[in-house]
């Protein structure tokens, strides 16, 4: 993650707070910010967890309450691989940082296969992206077919027409993930049981915090 990358969301915000996380555990940092006149900046990074997830139900209704960073709240979770997985025909795979970069990696190698012949079928169930999502639960690992990749391809407008492009513009890394886990939440009934547990936590966080001002 570069630290442009975070300027993305307003200053201050508790968009900006788990981003500048991101970025410095990128850089194998804890983080350093206060957020609402906290200045411990794990109780911080914890403050702007809740409200970062109470600003996403908002403008998207019920959504996910899983989200990036969360590990800084559960040690345990520390270390997890979350690149991104390309694997082509269950045999080959790359790596990479990003999901744009993963998936102009998976769209050439799949239309290089493609130029010599393939079916429906293949494309399929031969080809993925794969992604660990650190959640306040723990590591989720979630994986998108060809056509599932393709769709959150043209969500981060990497895909164009059927055509790779340069992003007009960037996608918060938050909403990656949040696309792998509802994804993955269709795909795998056990989710919805970390979903609602999520859920939980989050109410007692806020109720906690409600508490503490009253």
């Amino acid at each position: 993650m570069k630290k442009r990358d975070v300027y993305v969301f307003p200053v201050g915000s508790p968009e900006f707070i788990l981003a500048h996380a991101r970025y410095k555990e990128s850089r194998g940092k804890r983080p350093s910010m206060s957020y609402n006149r906290e200045r411990n900046p794990e109780k911080a990074l914890e403050m702007a967890t809740v409200d970062a997830v109470k600003n996403l139900e908002n403008e998207v209704g019920e959504v996910v309450e899983l989200i990036n960073f969360a590990n800084d709240l559960n040690p345990k979770n520390v270390g997890v691989n979350t690149s991104f997985d390309v694997e082509i025909g269950l045999e080959k795979h790359f790596y990479h940082d990003t999901f744009v970069e993963a998936y102009k990696c998976f769209y050439s190698e799949i239309m290089a296969v493609m130029k010599q012949g393939t079916s429906h079928q293949w494309l399929e169930t031969s080809n993925y992206i794969k992604h660990t999502v650190k959640t306040l639960h723990g590591p989720v690992d979630c994986v998108l077919n060809f056509f599932q990749a393709k769709d959150l391809a043209y969500i981060v407008d990497v895909l164009k027409d059927g055509k790779l492009q340069e992003p007009s513009h960037c996608t918060p890394p938050i909403r990656v993930d949040l696309f792998f886990l509802e994804t993955e939440a269709k795909n795998r009934e056990g989710l919805h049981r970390d979903i609602e547990e999520m859920k939980q936590r989050i109410k007692e966080s806020e109720q906690q915090q409600a508490g503490a001002t009253a």
